[in-house]
C-alpha cells in the first residue's frame, strides 16, 4: 500500500426559550425558515444558562439547516485551508473546523468536519454521529509508487480496507469532476453512512477524501467531499 494512503488510513424557565424543534428548518428547506434562530439569539436571558441553551439549540438548527442545503447541493466554501508548507490549498464550509494536520512531502492529511470531533470519529471503525453531523480526513500527495498506475490504483487501495471492514459498499464508480478523472463509493456501518472520493490533481498528486455521517445524511455528505475535493489546489 503506498506510503501517503497508509498515514491516513492508520488513522482509524425562560423568557423567550429556544427549542432545536422551533428552529428546525421546515421541511429539510435550505434555508429555510431561520427568524425564531435569530429571534432567540436576539432575546434577553435571565441567566448565563439560558442563554447557552439557547446557543446550543441555535447550533443544533443551525446544522440541520447546513444539512438540507447540502443535500439541495448548496454549500458555501469560504472558509481556506493552506498548511504552513504551503504544499496545497483548499476550501472548506463556513463554520468547520479544521482539525491535525500531518505533512508529507507533497502535501499531508488533513480532518475536517462540522464539529471538533472529526477525527475521533474517523479514527473509530464504528463511530456514531449525532444528526447531521459530518467528519472528513483528506489525503493528499504523490504516490510512493509509478503514476502510470492511474487513479484505479489510488481507489483500489482503499477498497480493500473498507470493503473489509464495511461489506455493505457499493460499486466503485469512475466518472468525470470538474473536467478531471474521479472514483467513488459509499459504504455503511453499523450507525454511519461513508463515502470516498478520489480526484486527480496536477504534477501526478492526487487527492483522496474520506468521509462519515450520521445514517441517512450520505446525499449531504457526497456533497460536502465533492466539493472541498474539487476546491484543492
Amino acid at each position: 500500500m503506498r506510503k501517503w494512503l497508509v498515514v491516513g488510513l492508520m488513522l482509524l424557565a425562560v423568557a423567550v426559550p429556544l427549542s432545536a424543534q422551533e428552529a428546525t428548518p421546515a421541511d429539510g428547506a435550505c434555508p429555510g425558515d431561520l427568524s425564531g434562530i435569530i429571534a432567540a439569539l436576539n432575546a434577553d436571558y435571565e441567566t448565563p444558562e439560558d442563554a447557552l441553551r439557547a446557543i446550543t439549540a441555535a447550533r443544533e438548527a443551525l446544522t440541520a439547516a447546513e444539512v438540507a442545503c447540502a443535500r439541495a447541493g448548496v454549500i458555501l466554501l469560504d472558509e481556506t485551508y493552506t498548511p504552513a508548507e504551503g504544499t496545497f490549498t483548499l476550501n472548506y464550509p463556513n463554520g468547520w473546523n479544521a482539525g491535525v494536520f500531518s505533512p508529507s512531502e507533497t502535501g499531508g492529511v488533513l480532518f475536517l468536519g462540522n464539529t471538533a470531533l472529526a477525527q475521533r470519529h474517523l479514527q473509530t471503525e464504528q463511530p456514531v454521529l449525532s444528526e447531521g453531523e459530518m467528519a472528513l480526513q483528506v489525503l493528499l500527495g504523490t504516490p510512493t509508487q509509478r503514476a502510470e498506475e492511474g487513479l484505479q490504483a489510488i481507489i483500489g487501495d482503499f477498497e480493500l480496507l473498507l470493503r473489509g471492514l464495511y461489506p455493505d459498499s457499493s460499486v466503485t464508480e469512475y466518472f468525470t469532476l470538474d473536467g478531471r478523472n474521479a472514483a467513488r463509493m459509499s459504504y455503511r456501518g453499523d450507525a454511519f453512512d461513508g463515502f470516498l472520493i478520489a480526484l486527480t490533481l496536477d504534477n501526478g498528486r492526487y487527492v483522496a477524501i474520506r468521509g462519515v455521517t450520521a445514517t441517512g445524511n450520505l446525499d449531504a455528505l457526497q456533497a460536502v467531499a465533492q466539493a472541498v475535493a474539487v476546491s484543492v489546489r
